[in-house]
Order: C-alpha cells, then structure tokens, then sequence
C-alpha cells in the first residue's frame, strides 16, 4: 500500500528536540496504522543531524532526507513539498511532542472533505508556562489556545492541507519566515488560500506541545521577536495588501514609537522577565513603521492580495514527484 500522506519538518542543528520529535511522530504514525511519507529537510546540512534522521526505521514510514544549504524555513519546505504526490500534506516543527491521535485527529476535516486546510491545537509544554504570559506573549510561542477556531491563518508547528491547494499557491515566499525575516511564511500562505476560497478547520484534538528553548523567554528575545513581528507585518501590508501610507505618515508613527522602543532595547535583559504588551506593541510599531519607509517606492512582489509571487526572490521547488 502506497503512502497517501506525507509529514514535513524543516531543522536547523537542534538534534536533541527532533530526537525526541521524530520518537513521538513514530508512535503517531503507527497509531494511525497507515503508510506515511517522512520528509525532514535539514537546513544546516550537518551530519549529525542526517545520522539521527536515518537512524528512524518503522514499517509504515518511508523516510526522505533532504539538505537545503539555502538559509530559511521556507527555503527549506519550498524545496520539497512537490517531491511527493501524496494526497494529504502535514506540517510540523522540530521541537513538538504530538498528543494521542493527533495525526487521525488533524487529517479528518480533510479525509471526510469538510475543509481543504486543519488547524491543530498548539500548546507550550507545561514546564515553560509562566502566570506572567498574556495572550500576546503566548501567540508569540505559536500557542494557539487563546484563539482556537477563530484563526484565519495557519501555525506551522501543526497543520495540514489537501495537495490541491498546491494548485493555488504554490509554496512559501522565501522572504519570510525563520532564517529571512523572521516570521509569517505560514500567515501569508494562509492568507492566500483564504483569499482563494479554500475551506479551513480547527482541530482541537489534533494537539502537539512545543517545547521550544527557554532562551525564547528572555525578555531580549521578547523584544527582537516584537520587532521582527513588525518587519513582516510591513512586509505583508506593503506587498500584499497595498496598505496606503506615506512618508510623513510613517515619520509621525516613528516619533511616537522611537524613545519606548529604543529604551526596551537598551534594557532589556538576557533573563526571563515579563514586559507589558503596550511595550511589546510599541516596538513592533515602530518595526514595522521603520521598515514601511524603506519600501516606500519599491515595486510590490504581488498583484494586490495576489496568489503568485511577481517580484522579489522567488520561490525555488528544487524536488519534482516523478
């Protein structure tokens, strides 16, 4: 019986997290009782990491591993998603542990064909919850409880779609995303499909918990994610949405955002440490207001809310099915 799902993971030199990933992903898949498609695309091309992704063995996987020296997750994914013709397509992170039944879980909507694209449920592990997390600063480890079924973009760390929407939206923009500008390949993509009217669902029981590295808590690291959130936010509303704007528009923003946002950065300390989400906005403001000004007068990389990429680095799909 052939595989008629593929799983997607992208890594960049984490090999312990995605030992105890690819573990928990092994006992899923066999849960499921079904042939699976393993595709781990290494984006650090160590062989560290290609020893312990074929060191995997199970019945029902046909494992494929994949070094992409291109800096970027969406590099990275764009580099494999058309290697395969499976029908359904799972996403996930290197850094997740998959509760019981979460592929069954995440592949219903799609199998019973109630929904093109799934939202599975995101949660940090138990050990890195703090009281101290608003819902902003849990969003920006991925978790999705805050939100549950009213998402209109997708968390990579767990989701999955029908191969069709392939047909849409070809893959990630590269300027996106980890390794480029930081963040939202996913929320554009997304975006896109919900543009084209494909059908999305949440899965609630479809549930991983991410146990990312606690250095993402320090409140530097709050601070630079804030910014970087900004950057794409600009990134998106420039090239996608065609957001109006001007320079004295962006000039005025920058005044009232400058002294808060600079003074976070010089304070912010390597520790754990809240910092309010009026702090956190502030300096995502003036990102993405910084660099609203430097696209002005840039061509667009989209027609207005396009489904293609027109400008900018384009999408690469180095792997083809057949």
């Amino acid at each position: 019986m052939e595989p008629n799902v593929s799983i997607y993971l992208a890594t960049y030199a984490n090999e312990g997290p995605l030992s105890k990933t690819l573990e928990s992903m092994v006992s899923e898949i066999a849960r499921n009782d079904e042939p699976v498609e393993v595709w781990i695309v290494d984006n650090a091309c160590r062989e560290e990491t290609k020893a312990l992704v074929e060191s995997v063995t199970h019945p029902l996987i046909q494992l494929h591993y994949y070094a992409e020296a291109r800096q970027g997750k969406a590099r990275a994914m764009n580099s494999v998603i058309h290697a395969s013709e499976t029908e359904y397509m799972v996403f996930t992170d290197d850094d997740v542990l998959f509760g019981p039944g979460w592929l069954m879980a995440i592949l219903e909507p799609l199998k019973r064909g109630h929904s093109d694209t799934a939202q599975g449920h995101v949660e940090m592990a138990d050990h890195l919850k703090r009281p101290w997390m608003s819902t902003l600063l849990r969003s920006f480890m991925a978790d999705t409880t805050h939100v549950l079924e009213k998402r209109t973009d997708l968390v990579g760390a767990n989701k999955a779609w029908h191969r069709k929407v392939m047909n849409v939206v070809e893959g990630y923009d590269p300027e996106l995303g980890p390794g480029a500008l930081g963040f939202a390949e996913d929320t554009l993509h997304a975006y896109q499909l919900h543009k084209a009217g494909c059908r999305m669902a949440y899965c609630s029981g479809a549930i991983v918990r991410h146990h990312f590295k606690p250095e993402r808590l320090q409140a530097s690291s709050l601070v630079t994610r804030a910014a970087n959130q900004g950057k794409c936010h600009a990134y998106i509303d420039y090239h996608w949405r065609y957001r109006q704007y001007d320079e004295a528009l962006c000039n005025r923003a920058l005044d009232l955002t400058r002294d808060v946002a600079e003074k976070a950065f010089a304070d912010a300390p390597d520790e754990e440490m809240p910092i309010p989400d009026e702090i956190l906005l502030t300096i995502q403001n003036h990102a993405e207001y910084t660099m609203l000004k430097d696209l002005l007068g840039q061509p667009r990389n989209y027609h207005r809310e396009g489904l293609v990429k027109i400008a900018g680095e384009m999408p690469v799909f180095t792997l083809q099915a057949g």
